[in-house]
């Protein structure tokens, strides 16, 4: 799911749209599957059904070993 997002640094280098961003936020002390029914909810009032991993991508594979889950 994508969400349009104001970020204050982009709008003032010259960007005035909101950006287009994934749905996402921090694991904190949840379950990746727990953390996208969080926010999605949070940020886009959406009570998701089902999920199911589709893959799992690294975020900068040159420097951080941290995967993302989708």
């Amino acid at each position: 799911l994508l969400v349009r997002q104001f970020r204050y640094v982009a709008y003032a280098t010259g960007h005035r749209e909101p950006l287009i961003e994934a749905c996402a936020g921090l694991l904190d002390e949840h379950d990746p599957e727990t953390c996208i029914r969080k926010e999605a909810e949070e940020e886009l009032g959406y009570r998701l059904k089902d999920v199911e991993r589709l893959f799992s991508p690294y975020m900068s594979p040159g420097s951080v070993t941290e995967r993302l889950w989708f």
